[in-house]
């Protein structure tokens, strides 16, 4: 079954008539967003321009970071199942007007817990837009198992300046059957030009997987659905850790009418990183399985 956030897109209050087309929000303003407290701290609303707002057409998101340019933390209770692995999903994007510089700048956290015993079962992920001129927009998620039926979920900022500020919208929470192995269909039924990424390498490290303004990063170990809003050679390629460059490279995909993804091997479309192979899976499961190790290196 699936689980429902409150205001997962941000779109109550309706900021479009506010100067600057936003709002700015502290652990004191009143009222409060819906479904959202403000723990620390300063964040923003804001409304997206058409061109700017992600697959989801989200019409506004939530800033990490307050109009003093001080980093926020925002916090939502939402109902879990014990024992059930749980995987919230959503999209994030740098703010489009910050200087290029240490991407860790933009990175935050996302932290999961027990309602009634933060420091039991928590657990912490942190996270890095993807770097590049004006909203670029990419999937991210978060798997846990939970202790409770109430569980805490945060998003917070890792460091003060004005370089603060990633966005972020379109929430979803889906619950599970409980862990379970690996299989051809992880990543759950999948849409017209979607595929399911796997990432075989150690969790240490995250693979990007890019083009124009549609991005997934999927850590090691884990899959992540990613959409081929375009299919022109070539969709970038690179290997992180902490949020910088290990290892760079390039795929091409074709789609056939009957909507089965194939990699572009020849002339040059798909050029692997360094110690990186990929393969599409087995069967008619559109799976693109990349594996990596940093031994040799």
């Amino acid at each position: 079954m699936d689980s429902e956030l409150e205001n997962p897109d941000f779109e109550s209050p309706d900021v479009s008539g506010d100067p600057g087309r936003s709002r700015a929000y502290g652990p004191d303003s009143s009222p409060m967003i819906p479904g959202w407290e403000v723990v620390e701290k300063g964040v923003e609303i804001h409304t997206l321009a058409p061109k700017d707002r992600p697959p989801s057409d989200a019409r506004q998101a939530l800033r990490l970071r307050g109009s003093a340019d001080e980093p926020g933390r925002v916090r939502q209770t939402i109902a879990t199942t014990v024992h059930s692995s749980t995987t919230v999903r959503w999209v994030d994007s740098p703010a489009p007007t910050t200087p290029h510089g240490d991407p860790r700048a933009q990175g935050y956290s996302v932290t999961v817990h027990p309602v009634t015993d933060p420091d039991a079962g928590r657990t912490t992920v942190q996270y890095f837009p993807v770097e590049g001129p004006g909203f670029k927009w990419c999937e991210k998620s978060i798997t846990f198992t939970p202790t409770t039926d109430h569980t805490a979920l945060e998003l917070w900022t890792l460091m003060d300046g004005s370089t603060l500020g990633a966005y972020v919208t379109g929430f979803m929470v889906g619950n599970g059957p409980g862990p379970v192995p690996p299989t051809p269909g992880e990543c759950g039924p999948l849409r017209q030009r979607e595929v399911c990424v796997r990432f075989d390498a150690d969790r240490a490290y995250v693979l990007r997987i890019e083009r124009n303004r549609s991005a997934c990063d999927v850590p090691g170990g884990q899959n992540q659905v990613y959409y081929l809003d375009d299919m022109w050679p070539d969709f970038a390629v690179t290997i992180l850790r902490d949020g910088k460059d290990v290892a760079a490279g390039k795929i091409g995909f074709t789609v056939s009418r009957d909507g089965r993804v194939d990699i572009v091997f020849k002339d040059q479309h798909t050029v692997m990183p360094d110690g990186c192979t990929v393969r599409r899976g087995d069967g008619d499961y559109n799976q693109i399985i990349f594996a990596w190790s940093r031994r040799g290196r």
